[in-house]
């Protein structure tokens, strides 16, 4: 990395340190997207390469310090791990029965389902419908990390990768009245 850029914080509270490296003293706390300037320093301890930044701390003001440049990004996944990314880096499987008929209902079987724009953990969340509520996956899956994840959409307009371990296949109730789009019925 160049000359002084933004970056982002994607994934997770980031420290914010006075030195780099991993047993340094933390300064200030980042949040998951937040906005760091990068402002040109580098220095690598340990094989981690660290970045000097400069953010707005809400209890500080403006923190100097140093990050891990495992964490930042130029968008919302961590660097390298851009949803265009998916297609060369996993082999991505269909279920021909499914993607041919328009896609399955999927049940959300934990308290909130992460998509994210990869199969990863490395990729952003962009959405996190909660319990209760039902994606569509579209037949495409991958198997990644010990873990199968569903390529789903969820309210027509969000797709992405969920982990297959946090959905089931949705059968509504046969008493059940329609539910509006998005939502299961029961809770």
């Amino acid at each position: 990395m160049a000359d002084p850029q933004h970056l982002t914080i994607p994934l997770s509270p980031l420290n914010v340190r006075g030195d780099p490296g991993l047993h340094k003293e933390t300064l200030a706390y980042a949040r998951p997207g937040t906005e760091v300037t990068y402002t040109g320093s580098t220095r690598t301890v340990d094989g981690v390469v660290w970045y000097l930044v400069r953010f707005e701390d809400p209890l500080r003001g403006t923190v100097f310090g140093w990050v891990s440049s495992y964490y930042l990004s130029t968008g919302r996944s961590r660097g390298g791990f851009e949803p265009e990314t998916v297609p060369e880096r996993f082999t991505i499987l269909t279920n021909a029965d499914v993607l041919e008929s328009g896609g399955a209902l999927m049940g959300i079987t934990s308290n909130w389902l992460q998509i994210r724009d990869g199969p990863t953990g490395d990729y952003a969340v962009v959405d996190a419908p909660e319990w209760g509520r039902v994606v569509r996956w579209t037949g495409r899956y991958i198997e990644e990390g010990g873990h199968t994840w569903y390529e789903v959409i969820h309210n027509k307009d969000t797709r992405g990768w969920a982990r297959g371990d946090r959905v089931e296949q949705f059968v509504p109730h046969p008493d059940a009245p329609a539910a509006p789009e998005g939502r299961s019925g029961h809770r």
